[in-house]
């Protein structure tokens, strides 16, 4: 990416910078997907998910991204999750932020977001969990767990760690017939 001032920016001196692609197109970002004039127009809205379907919809992606504290600032890393007892299990190497983290403190606090969004229907749910994650100790869950969450990169992935979800928040964008019956004065309330 390189930055410049912005076209048409203020007379007066001020500068105005924005991130431009280098991959331009007729003056056009290139990396936004055109969105299906079938569905481009379509008025969106948002549902709720239950607990129980933000969970399930968690448990059928394979990856997520972790938000956890790194020198006092937060720090989002993408990683490979399974769900398993209602844990969130991920694997994450013995010298990265997030396995110090757990260490040293033995749990903390942290955010977990999956989701799954069509970027040309404008269509799809994300879910986030906060909870504490900690360090996965029993022998035979670690031998499991390390068996069937395998790292995506080569590096060791050594650390099991589990997020108990405390708060479970998951939404739906919908559209169309789906949007309109999640509306109260559609469902005759």
């Amino acid at each position: 990416m390189t930055f410049g001032t912005v076209p048409g920016a203020a007379a007066d001196g001020a500068m105005e910078f924005a991130a431009t692609s280098r991959q331009q197109k007729a003056g056009q970002i290139v990396s936004q997907p055109e969105c299906d004039p079938e569905f481009g127009e379509a008025p969106r809205g948002t549902v709720e998910l239950s607990r129980a379907e933000a969970m399930r919809r968690l448990a059928s992606v394979p990856f997520g991204r972790i938000v956890f504290t790194r020198d006092a600032l937060p720090a989002v890393r993408p990683v490979n999750h399974l769900v398993d007892r209602q844990l969130i299990i991920v694997r994450t190497g013995l010298s990265t932020g997030l396995s110090n983290s757990v260490r040293s403190a033995r749990s903390v606090v942290v955010a977990y977001e999956a989701d799954e969004i069509d970027p040309v229907r404008r269509l799809g749910w994300s879910v986030v969990v906060t909870g504490v994650a900690r360090p996965v100790t029993d022998a035979r869950l670690l031998e499991e767990y390390r068996h069937r969450l395998r790292p995506w990169v080569n590096s060791a992935a050594d650390e099991v760690v589990a997020i108990e979800p405390t708060l479970v928040n998951g939404i739906e964008l919908v559209g169309g017939r789906a949007l309109r019956l999640s509306r109260p004065s559609a469902r005759g309330a």
